[in-house]
């Protein structure tokens, strides 16, 4: 059965094994001929016209592999592409591999056909657009119900570098030292600046009680290995914590559970009548989108507007809250920093922009895109960014992030030795 839902998040902690996040070896690349380069360029670029083909049926078909070839040549044909692809490039490159590849008798004929669509959508560009096979698919579901096995770390690829955007809360990534806009140079010894996202998420996560070794470079420091034991990583995505009078709400994703979770922690504040509600959402890597509507409702009138979507073709699409919220009028300030992303963006800027909180930490990561996530009808799955968020007064925030109100850095200093002076400093504004 086929499901589709939006993400508006990075929502891929380094440490699931598979997407959400995290890990990817890295393996040197050997060096290609000059018309071994050609080919596979051709490849990639033949097969960004086939998706709709192979992907529009309503109902499952069995392609016989060796019907490929004809295939793809009609696909084009019927596309307007004939003639500008030599589409017998791909029939010459598969046959040679069935007939004259040293190992064929090893050839696993699925594993190509998903290796070719994995290379389909590697020829985007796009770092938060993916292909997973079945196993894979099962893992990053998995990730969005909050639980998996890995380090427990939101990953990213900018520039071709991998990079921590933020360590979950309690898991073995924030525990080992592991910081925001960390670079992970090597993946237990592999070099990553040839993986794709996804890839390396695949390479980092794992079993639980396993080990993995990260080399990091943070800043101008020399590199340096961690060696991390993967944990079951279960994502309580609400926490709740009441000092000095002040209700402090911490979102640390935006998952399936969140709203049920946020709400018992509303109604557990409420009873204690509290002054003021820190909301905060530094470290919080996204999410589904209707949760981030739901979330920023819950300090909202009704009919505010949340986020605007706009698509490729132009289109757009408003998002606004059904319901007064039931912290509507309550005294908020709301803290981001860096690890800040996508659906966290989403809530940031919707308060922001609606005058009802200010803003305070350091500018906000910069993820401003949706992706759909599409379980296909043979346990595969398609990530594929569609639309860029906007904030209700219009502006992008992605690949720029969200300006606070109020700028308060917190340095790598006060990270080692406990101190929060963001925090600090939201506490001392309620006093």
């Amino acid at each position: 059965m086929t499901s589709v839902f939006e993400l508006s998040g990075l929502i891929s902690n380094v440490s699931m094994n598979n997407q959400q996040e995290s890990e990817k070896k890295e393996i040197p690349s050997p060096r290609l001929s000059r018309t071994a380069k050609i080919l596979f360029g051709l490849l990639l670029t033949l097969f960004v016209g086939s998706v709709g083909f192979l992907f529009g049926y309503t109902t499952p078909r069995t392609i016989n592999p060796n019907q490929l070839p004809s295939i793809i040549n009609r696909t084009f044909f019927e596309s307007g592409s004939n003639g500008k692809i030599d589409t017998s490039i791909f029939e010459t490159v598969w046959n040679t591999i069935q007939t004259t590849y040293l190992h064929k008798s090893s050839i696993n004929v699925t594993d190509e056909y998903y290796g070719i669509l994995k290379g389909l959508v590697a020829s985007l560009g796009d770092p938060h657009s993916a292909f997973f096979d079945p196993e894979q698919t099962e893992e990053y579901s998995n990730g969005l119900s909050g639980s998996f096995e890995g380090i427990g770390a939101e990953l990213t690829v900018e520039d071709g570098v991998l990079t921590i955007v933020t360590p979950l809360k309690g898991s073995p990534a924030e525990k080992a030292g592991l910081q925001s806009n960390d670079v992970i140079t090597k993946i237990n010894g592999e070099m990553t600046d040839s993986l794709d996202l996804d890839s390396a998420i695949l390479k980092i996560r794992g079993k639980e009680g396993t080990t993995v070794v990260l080399t990091i470079v943070r800043g101008d420091q020399a590199p340096k290995d961690y060696t991390l034991t993967r944990e079951k990583i279960t994502v309580a995505s609400v926490h709740l914590a009441i000092e000095d009078g002040v209700a402090i709400i911490t979102l640390t994703s935006f998952t399936e559970d969140t709203m049920k979770q946020l709400d018992s922690a509303v109604q557990e504040m409420l009873l204690k009548n509290p002054q003021g509600v820190i909301l905060d959402l530094r470290n919080n890597p996204g999410g589904l989108l209707d949760v981030s509507v739901e979330v920023a409702n819950v300090f909202l009138p009704k009919d505010s507007v949340v986020v605007i979507e706009r698509s490729g073709d132009g289109s757009e699409t408003t998002h606004t809250t059904p319901l007064d919220g039931k912290l509507q009028n309550t005294p908020m300030i709301v803290l981001v920093n860096e690890g800040s992303a996508s659906a966290a963006e989403i809530v940031a800027g919707a308060l922001k922009d609606q005058g009802r909180v200010t803003l305070m930490g350091a500018k906000t990561f910069g993820k401003g895109t949706v992706q759909t996530y599409e379980v296909l009808p043979d346990g595969s799955s398609l990530k594929l960014t569609v639309a860029e968020w906007f904030t209700p007064h219009n502006e992008s925030f992605d690949g720029k992030g969200i300006e606070p109100d109020v700028v308060v850095e917190m340095t790598n200093e006060d990270y080692t030795n406990g101190k929060d002076p963001q925090m600090d400093r939201a506490k001392e504004d309620f006093r």
